[in-house]
This record gives structure tokens, C-alpha cells and sequence, in this order.
């Protein structure tokens, strides 16, 4: 009867090691396909490790060696390609399951934070690597962890190679794991009461990847490491609670219950594979072309070794010759006959291009978009842009592994932010920094999605043409424009520009978020203060979930601006007949105007009561 090795190290976290060599035993002819489309990708020369620093002209024979390296990379060609085209950033929208105003606010919390701690960890750069990893492994992951110092959660990329787990055949296995190489004076500053056990233990370090690793990795140890594993078996339920261990050989250095049902390693995969935790790799799809175009290659440059001049001359003559590449041919009596043959054949150099436009084909990343260059035919922006659209419709599947990616890690955040016991993320807001609590929400009470955090182009160029068009529709003006580009050099006027805007959005989110009353200002834009408070109002109303609390600091806010702005208005001439008549016992002593209360005007739109 086979072992179950999620319940061996369940039982005695000091086995994990052996469950994880178990684990990567299984595994290995996965790691070794792994490493092949590895080496297709890197294409790093094999070289030897007796080069000797005070012997230069022994470096010659490593540039002999580079000089004879034929022909393209189209494993790379092909994944740089899509890692452009795929990775772009993402935006949180954290959506409640329910109409409670709390849990809506909570959830708006919530999506900002995501962002925040994704903006901390420069989550896009890492997730690039990560994307480039599974596009030329089975899997590119990365972890999340808390900060204990910064008090932040952070994300951090894997090695692929560094990662195992224990198949079961479904994506979704429970026990995933980790072996790394970890210096011991880390862990004596982690982990001092082991210390004792720790120093005496023996040096590791992985075995590096000929054609993957620089030439100065190596397993002798010389950095002072030792083997760490690290393990999480995710929950099935309260009542089957799941573990999370660390060892060092026989030592225990860390070892908790784990009550979550996802583990803190996320990964992303070009396409599922047909079962199991892994998927199918890019690189594994175009790599048999890469492959043949590499032997093709060698043909074409023996072929053209073959292409240089012919000197013929009687064996016994002297021939004085220059130093260029040339072929000698001599003869004793009679002249020889020379044949020259062709040097490449068509068909050859037709199959290589067969091969690279079937390798784009097959991996789905459009050729002409890996160029940088649009069809000529197409010249206004509108059309690039439809051209674009039409182009990615094949790398739909991968966009959805993307988004799965960062939903995925988004969900790691939920679940660390709900584990630590004191924990704050700094949140960008406009154009500052702000720390912020996590918000306590129950993960049965919303939904996470992400989209595009903006679909305007890529290309200062082309952003610029997008906004353009949006401004003639009129759907935008110049101080959205500005802060739309993006460009360094406009962000001062962008935020100088917008500054009024934002300052209207801050004062309405206050009051109908959070029920705070701010007081409008004579001097800043009353009339577009009024017109977008009274659209917020309106929604507010439409959706019918904010506390009539609330609502009614906002229609407070409406009536203070709109006093403020009668105030400010003129007065009336002095002929005109059409002012009300005054009072005299209710006018005010002196000729002052009479004291205005915000709370009494009316808000446009409210019904007026008749007798």
C-alpha cells in the first residue's frame, strides 16, 4: 500500500525532509523536462570552471568558444514576445455579496489596500518574472509572506527548480513545499535557541543548471548554507485542520496549525496541463522548432564556410597569398576541374522561416506584434488599436492564467492581513501615502476580479491619441488628460490641475462614505462642487444602500455650497423692481445682510411642499 506522505509529516514534522526528497524523487522527470526548456530559453554557454583569472589569454578560448554559436534564439524570441504583449498591470475591484453599507465599505477598503500592498511589493515586476518562468517551466511561482519589521505583506519570486509538491492529479494538491539554500547566519539571527544545532550542520547548496545558472553557481557550499524546507497542507475544513513547517534536517524551526484552505504559494502557468498541479509551458510548444532551426542553422553557416575563393596552382609553384579565408587546390599535370556547388539551398532558408512562423502560430503571440511594427496599411490609431484587439484573441487563455495569477495572490493577501495579529499596508491614495488597517471581512461575503488598471496604450504615442479621442467625445478634459499620461514631466501640472477635483471628491466621499461633514470654501469651484455632489447623490439614491445618515451630510454639503455661492453672488441694482420686497422689522439693524444657515437651502431637484 502506497504512503500517504501529507499525513507522514502531519505526524512528525521532523520527517518533512525526507517527505519532501520523496516528493521531488516523484517528480523528477518533470524537473528534468523542466530543465531542457530552461536551457532553451537561457542558452548560456557551457564552459569550464578552469578559468584561471591570472592566465588572460586562457579567456580566449571562451571567446573562441561564443564565436561558434550559430543561429537565433526562438524559445526566447517567442517568450519575450508574449511576456510584452501578456504582462500588463491589474487593478482590484473587491465586490460585496450582499447591500450592507458596512460591507460595501469594507469591501471598497479592501480593493484599495490589495492594490496598496501590490504597489509595495511591485507586484507587476515580479509577476513578469514570474510569467517568463512559467513560460519556460511547468510553473512560475512566488510567495507571500508578512514583513514582521515593516509590518507589510509582501510578495517574493521562486525558483521553479526550488518548488515541489505532493501529486495527488489535481491542481489544487494539499501539501506544496519548499527547499532552498539559506545561510546560517540568517538563521542564527532568526531562529537564535537553534543555533546550538544549527552550526555544526553541514553545507548545502543546490545543484546548479549547466546552460541556466551563471558559471559562479556551485553546490560546494562556499556560502556557508544549509537546506531548509519549508511546507504548508492546507485545510480541509475546521475540523481538518492543516500544518505549517519549516526544518532544517531534524530541526524543527517552526511548526503551526493552518487554518486556511489555500497556502501562501501562488504560480502562474501558460496553459493547464492535462492534469495535475503544473501546466504546459511556451517554451514546450515551440521548442521541437526552436530545436530544428538550430540544426538547420548549422547547415547554412557550414554551407557558407564553404562560399571563399579557390586558388589553383601546380603543386611544386610558389604562391604568395594575403591572410583572408581562401581554398587551395593543387594539381600536378592536369589542370582539375572545379565544381562550384550551391552554397545554400533555398529550401533550407525557406524552412527556417516555416518553422518561426509556425512556433508563433502554435504558441499563439501574434509575429507582427513581436516586431513592434503594425501592417503598414493600417495609419490611424483607431485602426492600430482594432489590429491589436484582433492580434491578442489567441492569447485569451494566457490573459486568464494572468488575471488568475494576481486573484490568486490577492487571495493570499486576504488570507495573511486575516492571520497576522497586528498588521498595516500602506495604501497610495492621489499622490500620497496613507497606513491603513485591514478591514475584517469574511471571505464568503465578497468576490474578487480584477481588470486592467488602463486600457489606454502603451506608448506615450498612442496615449496620447486615445485621450485625444475621449476629449472630442467629451467625455474628458484637459486636467484628466494630464494626469492620464502618466509622463513624469507633466506630473506636477497634473496634480496642480486636478487639485480642485480631488479636493470636491475627498469633501463627497467623506460625507457619503463616512458620514463626515466638511465645510466648502468661498474661494475654490462651488459650481462644480454643487454638480458633483448632486450626481453622488443621485447614484447614492439609485443604489439604496447608504445610511440616510449619510446621505443627509451630503445633501448638507449641497446646501452649504449653494449658500455659499448665493452669498458670493451680486446684489441686486437698486431700480430693480423684480427683488423681493423686505421686511422691515425682520431686517437686520445696520444694513448687514441677514445670516444665511446652510442646513435651511434647498437641494436641486428636492420637491417643494405647497399649501
Amino acid at each position: 500500500m502506497a504512503e500517504d506522505l501529507n499525513k507522514t509529516w502531519l505526524e512528525d514534522p521532523k520527517l518533512l525532509d525526507s517527505v519532501a526528497k520523496r516528493a521531488e524523487r516523484k517528480l523528477a522527470s518533470l524537473i528534468a523536462e523542466a530543465k531542457g526548456y530552461l536551457r532553451l530559453y537561457w542558452d548560456r554557454p557551457v564552459l569550464g570552471r578552469d578559468v584561471d583569472y591570472s592566465r588572460p589569454y586562457r579567456e580566449l578560448a571562451v571567446y573562441d568558444h561564443l564565436k561558434n554559436q550559430h543561429g537565433n534564439n526562438l524559445t526566447a524570441e517567442v517568450v519575450d514576445a508574449a511576456c510584452s504583449i501578456l504582462c500588463r498591470d491589474m487593478s482590484a475591484k473587491v465586490l460585496p455579496k450582499g447591500a450592507e453599507h458596512d460591507l460595501r465599505m469594507g469591501c471598497k477598503a479592501a480593493s484599495r489596500l490589495i492594490d496598496g500592498v501590490f504597489d509595495n511589493s511591485d507586484f507587476l515586476a515580479m509577476g513578469t518574472e514570474c510569467a517568463r518562468d512559467g513560460m519556460t517551466a511547468p510553473i512560475g511561482p512566488a510567495k507571500g509572506y508578512i514583513d514582521r519589521d515593516a509590518e507589510e505583506i509582501r510578495f517574493e519570486r521562486l525558483n521553479p527548480l526550488d518548488v515541489w509538491w505532493v501529486e495527488d492529479g489535481s491542481p489544487n494538491p494539499r501539501t506544496v513545499g519548499t527547499t532552498t539554500a539559506v545561510p546560517k547566519d540568517k538563521l542564527r539571527a532568526m531562529y537564535p535557541k537553534h543555533w546550538a544545532r544549527i552550526k555544526d550542520m553541514k553545507t548545502w547548496a543546490p545543484k546548479p543548471v549547466m546552460g541556466v545558472d551563471p558559471p559562479t553557481s556551485s553546490d560546494s557550499g562556499d556560502g556557508n548554507t544549509v537546506k531548509v524546507v519549508e511546507a504548508w497542507c492546507r485545510a480541509l475544513g475546521p475540523d481538518n485542520p492543516g500544518r505549517h513547517t519549516i526544518v532544517c534536517g531534524d530541526v524543527v524551526l517552526e511548526d503551526e496549525k493552518w487554518l486556511h484552505e489555500i497556502t501562501p504559494i501562488i504560480r502562474f502557468r501558460w496553459s493547464p496541463d492535462f492534469r495535475g498541479y503544473a501546466g504546459r509551458s511556451l517554451a514546450r510548444i515551440v521548442g521541437k522548432y526552436d530545436a530544428a532551426n538550430r540544426r538547420l542553422m548549422r547547415m547554412v553557416y557550414a554551407g557558407l564556410a564553404s562560399a571563399v575563393p579557390i586558388v589553383i596552382h601546380q603543386e611544386d609553384e610558389e604562391v604568395e597569398l594575403s591572410d583572408v579565408e581562401f581554398q587551395r587546390v593543387t594539381f600536378k599535370a592536369v589542370e582539375p576541374k572545379v565544381v562550384v556547388p550551391q552554397v545554400v539551398s533555398p529550401e533550407i532558408i525557406a524552412q527556417l522561416e516555416r518553422n518561426r512562423t509556425l512556433a508563433f502560430a502554435e504558441g499563439g503571440v501574434n509575429q507582427g506584434m513581436a516586431t513592434g511594427n503594425a501592417p503598414a496599411r493600417y495609419t490611424s490609431g483607431a485602426a492600430q488599436r482594432e489590429y491589436v484587439d484582433i492580434a491578442n484573441s489567441r492569447l485569451l487563455g494566457a490573459q486568464k492564467q494572468w488575471e488568475r495569477f494576481w486573484r490568486d495572490g490577492a487571495q493570499v493577501v486576504v488570507m495573511l492581513a486575516q492571520q497576522a495579529k497586528k498588521l498595516h499596508v500602506r495604501v497610495e491614495g492621489a499622490n500620497y501615502y496613507e497606513a491603513v488597517s485591514w478591514p475584517r471581512l469574511s471571505k464568503d461575503k465578497m468576490v474578487i476580479n480584477f481588470g486592467l488598471t488602463s486600457g489606454l496604450s502603451l506608448t506615450p504615442a498612442g496615449r496620447k491619441q486615445d485621450l485625444a479621442d475621449l476629449q472630442e467625445m467629451g467625455l474628458i478634459d484637459t486636467p484628466e488628460i494630464a494626469r492620464s499620461l502618466g509622463l513624469p514631466d507633466t506630473e506636477a501640472l497634473a496634480d496642480r490641475l486636478n487639485a480642485p477635483r480631488d479636493l470636491i471628491a475627498r469633501q463627497v466621499s467623506r460625507a457619503l462614505d463616512h458620514g463626515q461633514f466638511e465645510m466648502p470654501s468661498g474661494v475654490q469651484d462651488l459650481n462644480a462642487l454643487i454638480a458633483y455632489a448632486s450626481q453622488e447623490y443621485d447614484r447614492a439614491r439609485l443604489q439604496g444602500n447608504y445610511p440616510p445618515a449619510n446621505l443627509e451630510q451630503l445633501r448638507r454639503l449641497i446646501k452649504a455650497a449653494n449658500a455659499r455661492l448665493k452669498a458670493a453672488a451680486p446684489p441686486p441694482p437698486a431700480n430693480d423692481v423684480s427683488a423681493a420686497p423686505v421686511d422691515a422689522a425682520s431686517a437686520p439693524a445696520n444694513g448687514a445682510a441677514a445670516p444665511v444657515d446652510p442646513a435651511t437651502m434647498p437641494v436641486p431637484g428636492d420637491a417643494v411642499a405647497t399649501a
